[in-house]
């Protein structure tokens, strides 16, 4: 993923950065996610997104394992309201090649959709394709 901009926060399950020139914040999620790590590295993204006025989020999950059960729920329940609350207005997500991560993305994509009214999501297969729509 091309980063135009300083990286925020850095641990192994996760690396978040702000691209300046097209006012995006990026995550690049990593590996077998556990409900803390999501926890940490999805409060640095809301704070960010709120003090920045931030409208689109890139998740690049290309690095991806399977989303637990409990991870789904905390991203559906809280993480997605809260983003939206904070003003965020499109994700693009960049999908693993794992079926298993791309079956599980497409879970809480679908449970998002019915609970978050203010957030557009779709998933791409390029960091262009994702660009472009978070652009437009």
């Amino acid at each position: 993923m091309v980063r135009n901009g300083p990286v925020i926060f850095s641990e192994k399950y996760v690396e978040i950065a702000f691209d300046a020139e097209n006012q995006i914040i990026i995550a690049v999620w990593k590996g077998y996610l556990q409900l803390d790590d999501v926890r940490q590295g999805c409060d640095v993204l809301i704070e960010y997104i709120r003090q920045h006025r931030l409208i689109n989020h890139l998740s690049d999950q290309t690095e991806l394992r399977e989303l637990s059960p409990e991870v789904q729920k905390y991203l559906v329940d809280e993480v997605f309201p809260a983003m939206g609350e904070a003003g965020l207005r499109k994700i693009a997500i960049l999908v693993s090649a794992d079926i298993f991560a791309q079956a599980t993305v497409e879970e809480v994509n679908h449970d998002t959709e019915s609970k978050v009214g203010l957030i557009e999501f779709k998933t791409f297969h390029t960091p262009t394709d994702c660009l472009l729509w978070l652009n437009d």
